[in-house]
């Protein structure tokens, strides 16, 4: 495991006070919170952690649900989330990282593991494709993965569960549950959906094939705690599986998800979204081994 190494040259870098700016927190009672962006160093490439203060949250709550009904509240602990989407540079400069030390091989383009909890599993796909305009950006070449000019800063695609959960743990930390998720993307309020305001168009998210492909991460305002891209852009994996019945047995303070299950859950829809996916309550499942040129992930650290 590498450690994770502080950016001394940004380490905290203190945002505004109020609650109503971007950027701005509220706890769940509707205190402002001051937060500090924390900034690592990850192999080289450095990634943005925003404290959350924890709270409570209404976990899939519909459009047509004015207020949160008391069976769906559940209470979050303090963590912290990465502010955007993890990129290609990241994700990338991970690859390079796990090859040298003999974790990977590279076969026709799929990217598998060889030890510990990836042993076999496929990581992500380099030659996934659906048009031009959407594709992994990532390639291998005289035993370095590189990045396409211009595509370090979007989302990384076309990466499995096990991709997203192998980068996390590499850095000591962890995909979001979904109630975590959830808890982030409503900025601390009651917000429908992950944008700066809770409202929908597409001036505040990629979604509905406006622009038929990701956007760079941080292209639109950030919800109130200052998270990019939570709705639309591309859907993020989480931590859970998937269980239709978990939510009559979740503990209602940090539900960890099912023990066990067939597909891992993902939310927040993506570039290709309809608007009904891209609420903080809604998601979707697939198994861990699927990957598609609109999934991504982003990472916490508790």
């Amino acid at each position: 495991m590498t450690a994770l190494t502080l950016n001394t040259g940004a380490a905290f870098a203190d945002s505004t006070d109020s609650a109503d700016t971007a950027g701005g927190m509220k706890t769940a009672n509707g205190n402002a919170v001051r937060q500090k962006v924390i900034d690592f160093l990850l192999d080289g490439i450095g990634i943005s952690m925003m404290p959350l203060p924890g709270g409570m949250v209404s976990l899939g709550i519909q459009d047509d649900e004015e207020e949160p009904a008391d069976s769906t509240l559940v209470t979050v602990s303090p963590f912290e989330i990465s502010i955007t989407e993890i990129t290609n540079a990241q994700f990338a400069s991970f690859l390079n990282a796990i090859y040298a030390k003999g974790s990977i091989l590279i076969s026709s383009g799929i990217v598998i593991g060889l030890e510990d909890d990836i042993g076999g599993k496929e990581l992500i796909n380099l030659h996934g494709s659906f048009d031009n305009n959407n594709k992994c950006w990532i390639s291998f070449q005289d035993s370095t993965f590189t990045v396409a000019e211009g595509k370090g800063d979007f989302p990384v695609v076309y990466v499995t569960w096990y991709g997203a959960d192998a980068f996390a743990k590499n850095y000591g930390l962890d995909l979001p549950t979904e109630a975590e998720w959830e808890y982030a993307a409503r900025g601390g309020q009651h917000l429908r959906y992950a944008t700066h305001d809770g409202k929908l168009s597409s001036s505040k998210a990629n979604y509905s094939s406006v622009k038929r492909h990701p956007t760079k991460t941080g292209s639109y305002k950030p919800n109130p705690f200052g998270l990019y891209d939570m709705s639309g852009n591309v859907w993020e994996w989480c931590h859970d599986w998937y269980d239709e019945r978990y939510p009559s047995v979740r503990p209602d303070k940090d539900p960890p998800g099912p023990d066990y299950g067939t597909n891992k859950v993902f939310k927040g829809g993506s570039w290709a979204s309809r608007a009904q996916a891209l609420r903080c309550g809604f998601s979707w499942a697939y198994e861990p081994s699927f990957k598609y040129h609109n999934i991504g992930f982003r990472v916490v650290r508790r």
